[in-house]
This record gives C-alpha cells, sequence and structure tokens, in this order.
C-alpha cells in the first residue's frame, strides 16, 4: 500500500448506539489502481458504502495485479446520552465521608462493549477507607443504563487509594459518570461529586 484514503466519516449518517460498517471488494491493475471496486456487505448504510468504494478507487498500491482484495471502513456510532443521574445525597450519606484525599487517583476506564456502542451511563458507589488507603467494600448502590456501568465503576474505585489517616473512613459514596468527550473520543469525563479529578 503507498496511499489509503478514507472517507470523511463526520459527514456521512450514522446511527445512535450502533457502529455502521461497508465491506469494500476490489482489484488491481499493473499500476497498483484499484480497478472492479464494488461493495461485499456491511450494514446498509448507503452513503457510507458509496464514501468507501470512492476512497478504494483513489487508493494506491505497488505495482502489481492482485485479484480479491478486500478493506473493511467504519462509520463510530452516534452517542447515546446517559440517563439523569441522581443526587449522591439521596443514598441517606453524607457525599463526601471524611478521608484522606486520592494518593493514587482512580483508574478512569471505559466499559468496553459500551465505548463501541458510544452508550453513556453512570454508577453511584459505596466504599470504605482501611486507616492505611486501601479501598474495600465497595458495593453498587445504583447504575444506568446497566449493570455493566456498576462493575466497572468499582473497579474504578478500587483501582485508587487515599492517603493514610489515622481512622479510615466508612460509607463514602462516589458517582463515577461515563460520557463521551466532545472530540468524540470515548473515555470518562466525570468523577465524584460532578468534579474531574486532579
Amino acid at each position: 500500500m503507498l496511499l489509503r484514503a478514507y472517507p470523511d466519516f463526520a459527514k456521512l449518517p450514522g446511527t445512535r448506539g450502533e457502529r455502521q460498517w461497508s465491506m469494500t471488494g476490489y482489484d488491481l491493475d499493473a499500476r497498483g489502481r484499484p480497478i472492479d471496486v464494488r461493495t461485499i456487505g456491511g450494514t446498509g448504510n448507503v452513503p457510507l458504502d458509496a464514501a468507501a468504494r470512492k476512497a478504494v478507487s483513489a487508493s494506491r498500491f505497488t505495482e502489481g495485479k492482485r485479484q480479491g482484495c478486500l478493506y473493511p471502513y467504519w462509520r463510530a456510532a452516534l452517542r447515546i446520552a446517559a440517563p439523569p443521574a441522581p443526587d449522591i445525597a439521596r443514598f441517606g450519606a453524607t457525599p463526601h465521608c471524611v478521608a484522606a484525599p486520592w494518593a493514587q487517583q482512580p483508574r478512569l476506564t471505559y466499559p468496553p462493549a459500551w465505548n463501541h456502542r458510544r452508550i453513556e451511563g453512570w454508577a453511584v458507589i459505596q466504599f470504605d477507607v482501611a486507616p492505611w488507603g486501601e479501598i474495600g467494600n465497595t458495593r453498587v448502590l445504583a447504575s444506568e443504563p446497566a449493570e455493566a456501568f456498576g462493575q466497572q465503576a468499582t473497579q474504578v474505585i478500587r483501582s485508587a487509594r487515599r492517603a493514610p489517616s489515622p481512622t479510615g473512613a466508612s460509607g463514602c459514596i462516589e458517582r463515577v459518570r461515563f460520557a463521551i468527550p466532545p472530540d468524540g473520543q470515548v473515555g470518562i469525563d466525570d468523577f465524584g461529586d460532578d468534579r474531574a479529578p486532579r
């Protein structure tokens, strides 16, 4: 391959919560130019199929005839916003337990299956903190739109450590929000009481 052309995916229609794809077949002539460019399969997104064929036609390869080449193009799913998150005060505990600050910040990772589908979510997690800073006794108080966000948020909380303190703390509550940043990359953009980790 000398040049791989790509469609302008942002200008193509997408589907909320579902990735679109198009598999393009082609042969190469003696100069390495694609010929007999055709759509082999996909999700039926006609504009994506057309853009994929155009991109393959604009691609260039080393000299030599070849047959039966294939290349897939993917159009990311459109974002599905999370349901409204509750105020963590409604769970009957002080939103911020008396505890030392984070000595090791939570490792923010998105649930993989929901990442691909660009579906946002949140979870409310309760936990205790040992005097030496270890997080334990984690439990999911609520999560939406699926249990997977609660499971992932539990791992996020467990990945952290508080600074050592004389007594530790119990009944701490944090809300972890999983959101799609404005630039389109998938990730967690918020943690806890509407405060990004620092």
